[in-house]
């Protein structure tokens, strides 16, 4: 496996927010790697977990939509998420 291929690149200046969501079956952990590489790139790194096998997938998106909600408003227009 090409190392670089699973190191995430930043495409802008370092200074916005990214927010790791994990996929079923793996939690917010799964995303350990990558974000210890997006914060050495200077960016503002968050993780979104929830349980697949609890609750309905209508609540894990409202659950997902506040929190892109509170982190979108700690920014200010002109920066990047």
């Amino acid at each position: 496996m090409n190392p670089s291929a699973s190191t995430p690149a930043p495409l802008l200046a370092p200074s916005g927010q990214v927010l790791l969501v994990h996929g079923m079956g793996r939690t917010p952990w799964s995303w350990w790697p990558a974000q210890r590489v997006w914060r050495q790139a200077g960016w503002q790194v968050s993780r979104h977990g929830y349980f697949a096998g609890r609750g309905r997938v209508e609540g894990h998106v409202a659950a997902l939509q506040a929190r892109l909600t509170a982190l979108l408003s700690g920014l200010s227009a002109d920066e990047p998420l």
